[in-house]
């Protein structure tokens, strides 16, 4: 297990030729590219601690790029976990607070491959969890996922299923439907969002039954069909 978590995390890789938004925060470039991760991450914490910074949104993605870094080269399993943890905390901060500001496509021109690379990591994590039956943790995962992109449709649909499974009808229902109206019939294009959206679904049938909302279940199963691959679907749906 933990070998194949190092092969995940080591797959997932932040890279940046950019300079920053804010030149208050150049030295946080700096550090990140001189490859002082743990210098840059403690700064960004340090700035981040001070009212001037802690509402910016570039401190926050430093401390997301530092300790997805740190984690790829720490050897002990739970450091590494939580190193992964407090990045995607760190990462939904800097999305909180970038979508506030007026400039913020500015900061997408420079920050979002590193937020896709950082959605990418999360949903490692949900598809390893769900394939090892921990639906707790994959959803964990997911839910702390949906935080950073969560106005993309595909995001939506895994952010609805998460509400189901945790038995909140109605809100999972409305994000639900949101996300597939989003996608208007097209195809979820990432395997892992697919494969997830699958198996949730798949999850969720067991919730609906107890909840005695197995009618809504079908109608929900006949949405996603058309948004995921039909030969994905029925395989880990088990339909021959």
């Amino acid at each position: 297990m933990k070998y194949i978590i190092t092969i995940i995390l080591l797959a997932s890789s932040f890279f940046t030729n950019a300079q920053v938004v804010d030149p208050n925060y150049q030295n946080l470039f700096d550090l990140f590219i001189m490859d002082d991760y743990q210098e840059c991450y403690d700064k960004a914490v340090r700035m981040i601690e001070k009212d001037k910074h802690n509402h910016k949104p570039e401190p926050y993605i430093f401390c997301a790029k530092s300790t997805m870094k740190l984690a790829q080269h720490v050897d002990d399993f739970d450091e590494k976990i939580k190193l992964v943890k407090s990045s995607l905390k760190y990462g939904a901060k800097y999305v909180k607070y970038k979508n506030k500001l007026e400039n913020r496509t500015d900061f997408d021109a420079l920050y979002q491959e590193d937020i896709v690379d950082l959605k990418n990591t999360g949903l490692e994590m949900a598809v390893f969890y769900i394939r090892e039956s921990n639906l707790s943790k994959s959803l964990y995962y997911t839910k702390k996922t949906c935080k950073l992109m969560e106005d993309k449709p595909s995001i939506q649909v895994l952010k609805g299923l998460a509400y189901l499974l945790n038995r909140n009808h109605r809100e999972g229902i409305n994000i639900l439907n949101e996300g597939i109206a989003g996608l208007n019939s097209e195809k979820i294009e990432n395997e892992m969002e697919s494969e997830l959206v699958v198996k949730y679904l798949k999850a969720y049938e067991k919730v609906a039954r107890s909840m005695k909302k197995h009618d809504k279940f079908l109608v929900i199963q006949k949405d996603l069909k058309v948004v995921v691959y039909e030969d994905q679907f029925n395989d880990l749906m088990g339909i021959k």
